[in-house]
């Protein structure tokens, strides 16, 4: 009888460990499935997409030589802003990554405008090389308000994103 229990015991046993899942191994990635928008659709969907995590791809053409919190991914004919709070290496230079990132919009609206034109006039800087470049920017003011005008809308939209993490898609380590 007791050998009958002990069969029996390992017979359960054995069906119990068949039935259960694996756990799976701790290093398998899993698919990521946050939205991947084409870079040089960025700009067109960005509305749609705004304050929502987003994953792009493409090139890091340069990170700001002004504190390294910004890149800019570059793509063909399009290209996004990539802002984040820390610096990023400047290693991911040349590197073909995967940003995930929120987006975000910069608008340019006549508010905006009145602000550039105020802050050329108001510059206290003097001689010839400060003239010229205020005219530039007065120039580039009236530019933008044809522009709008032209367009028949209230403002213009730039969309960025602010950064989530990366992915060096030419060796796939990932950085956060």
């Amino acid at each position: 009888m007791t050998k009958m229990f002990f069969y029996a015991l390992g017979f359960t046993a054995i069906l119990a460990s068949c039935s259960q899942k694996p756990a799976g191994d701790a290093n398998t990635e899993q698919a990521d499935t946050t939205t991947m928008i084409n870079l040089k659709d960025f700009q067109a969907k960005g509305a749609e997409y705004l304050n929502r995590e987003i994953r792009t791809t493409g090139i890091v053409d340069h990170v700001c030589k002004h504190g390294g919190k910004k890149i800019l991914l570059v793509a063909d004919d399009a290209s996004v802003h990539v802002f984040n709070k820390d610096r990023f290496e400047e290693s991911i230079v040349g590197k073909e990554v995967e940003v995930k990132g929120i987006v975000k919009e910069d608008r340019t609206d006549e508010a905006a405008l009145l602000k550039i034109e105020e802050d050329a006039i108001n510059a206290h800087s003097e001689g010839e090389e400060a003239e010229a470049k205020q005219e530039r920017m007065i120039q580039y003011v009236n530019m933008m308000r044809d522009s709008l005008k032209k367009s028949g809308v209230d403002h213009f939209s730039e969309y960025y994103l602010d950064f989530v993490s990366i992915k060096n898609l030419d060796s796939t380590t990932v950085t956060k």
